[in-house]
């Protein structure tokens, strides 16, 4: 690594976690400023509803009024978490639209030849789990919890953002934007992939909880490595899309059983 070069991928490394607080800022302070406009709109949409639904002179439970009105901010959550992903997008408009013609034109190789990879990383993540259940006696972690009780209380948010939206955006944030800052691909693939691993659990600094950052890691790590091999941000999206339609999958089986 040249002495010029040195500078600039510092600027980079910067920009990067810029580009993450900017990420994980945008929804939290849209919440905070909307927060008494979605909730009054939100009444109003749920009082209008159920209005509309009495002139059939049908009756209307307390379970199903707290239904329609946690559909109704679950609407204006997802809008919210759409403009953080639309602007993560738009930072990287140019080199994912390369990207993505490129993922196209390989008509789904990509997704296929690196399969082998995820899968390893998600057989190491399950490991981990079982090590950590059998250690702290705790089932799943805070952050999987938290995705649980999402899904259960506003579904038309949870399910689509964790499914889509936060695949898109996780490996643009966490992975792409640090593509310029590290020259050695091995230590670029271990930060973003301990970096990835470690934002999953910072909700809750508990000891069990902290031990579940090896588990994402692992297969953080696993998703970088792909990137890393491929050169396309579009092959860890893939991937990682398919994992968090998996765990939706398999969560709404087990509801179900």
């Amino acid at each position: 690594m040249t002495k010029e070069k040195l500078p600039k991928r510092f600027a980079n490394f910067f920009i990067a976690l810029g580009i993450i607080l900017l990420y994980l800022l945008i929804p939290s302070l849209l919440q905070m400023l909307f927060a008494k406009p979605i909730v009054y709109l939100s009444q109003k949409m749920t009082s209008g509803l159920v209005k509309l639904i009495s002139l059939f002179n049908l009756s209307i439970s307390t379970k199903v009024v707290e239904t329609i009105y946690n559909t109704s901010v679950s609407i204006f959550l997802l809008l919210i978490q759409i403009i953080a992903v639309l602007v993560v997008i738009i930072i990287f408009r140019q080199s994912l639209k390369e990207e993505l013609q490129e993922f196209k034109n390989k008509n789904g190789s990509l997704f296929k030849d690196n399969f082998k990879y995820y899968a390893i990383g998600y057989g190491i993540s399950i490991l981990i789990n079982l090590i950590i259940t059998t250690i702290f006696h705790t089932s799943t972690s805070v952050n999987e919890t938290n995705n649980r009780d999402l899904m259960t209380i506003y579904p038309l948010y949870a399910l689509p953002t964790i499914a889509l939206l936060a695949p898109l955006a996780e490996e643009i944030v966490f992975r792409k934007s640090f593509q310029n800052v590290f020259k050695n691909k091995t230590i670029f693939i271990l930060f973003t992939g301990i970096l990835f691993g470690s934002i999953h659990v910072v909700s809750s600094l508990t000891l069990a909880n902290l031990f579940y950052a090896l588990s994402y890691s692992a297969l953080g790590i696993a998703l970088s490595y792909t990137y890393a091999k491929t050169e396309n941000i579009f092959t860890s999206i893939s991937l990682h899309t398919f994992h968090n339609c998996l765990m939706i999958f398999l969560l709404i089986i087990n509801y179900l059983i």
